[in-house]
């Protein structure tokens, strides 16, 4: 249990009935005020997978643990996941196996929340129970809604776990999208893998007390019978707090 600022971060990461974890969650302090936290999704399997994930999100920790100008906090996130790019095409190419992984993620900076994503992992802000904002996967799915090109013949299921970034050395498909709010006390947001939405919708997850550690140890048994890997981060804004816990409920 960690000491940060005015937040309570909870999470944790379960491998349902998969081999393997290719999830692998980070949330730590970073200097003064500042936190990171975020899952990472591997892709390449099992093994691969894993270590695709570990790579991207301490590639980002490293540098923005080193990178402490955070005037540009979009481009200091920017940067961060281009070294996570090189970082996986560099060992791809040195092992000659294929890696990648997607990630949703969340920088801290006093009062302000940076959240950022790269392909499928889920980000809301919720507020009163009620989703304020959704991040926008970048799934095939959604790129043929926008098209306009979903039809019924069309087999979505097939289709659901395509995304169309990702972060596995390739040029211009790892761009993040980058949304900055301010939470208010009370706040939350929630960060999930695909596996955490085999158990409820996200209108469901958001009217959830996910407040102490009976809930949250609840919701990860139920995880455990899922088919995917299941990840969440629950960062909760306290009202007159003075300090903010980190804790691992794995």
């Amino acid at each position: 249990m960690k000491i940060i600022n005015k937040m309570k971060a909870n999470y944790f990461s379960v491998k349902g009935k998969r081999k393997e974890n290719e999830d692998f969650v980070l949330s730590k302090p970073l200097e003064g005020n500042m936190s990171i936290h975020l899952i990472a999704d591997g892709m390449g399997g099992y093994d691969n997978g894993r270590l695709a994930a570990e790579t991207v999100a301490n590639t980002i920790f490293e540098y923005l643990k080193i990178n402490k100008d955070f005037n540009n906090t979009n481009e200091i996130i920017r940067q961060s996941i281009i070294k996570a790019n090189t970082a996986i095409k560099e060992l791809s190419s040195a092992r000659s196996i294929t890696l990648g992984s997607t990630i949703g993620g969340c920088l801290i900076n006093d009062n302000k929340a940076t959240i950022f994503w790269v392909g499928d992992v889920k980000i809301i802000h919720v507020r009163n129970n009620q989703i304020k904002f959704e991040s926008e996967d970048h799934s095939l799915i959604n790129h043929l809604k926008r098209k306009g090109n979903i039809s019924g013949n069309l087999n979505l299921d097939s289709i659901r776990n395509v995304v169309t970034k990702s972060i596995k050395g390739e040029v211009n498909k790892f761009n993040p999208d980058i949304v900055e709010i301010k939470p208010a006390p009370s706040d939350k947001i929630l960060i999930c893998s695909d596996g955490i939405l085999e158990i409820k919708k996200l209108t469901d997850i958001a009217k959830m007390n996910l407040s102490t550690e009976v809930e949250l140890e609840n919701l990860k048994n139920k995880c455990k019978n899922n088919s995917d890997n299941s990840s969440l981060i629950i960062l909760q804004f306290q009202k007159n707090a003075n300090k903010t816990e980190i804790t691992n409920f794995d």
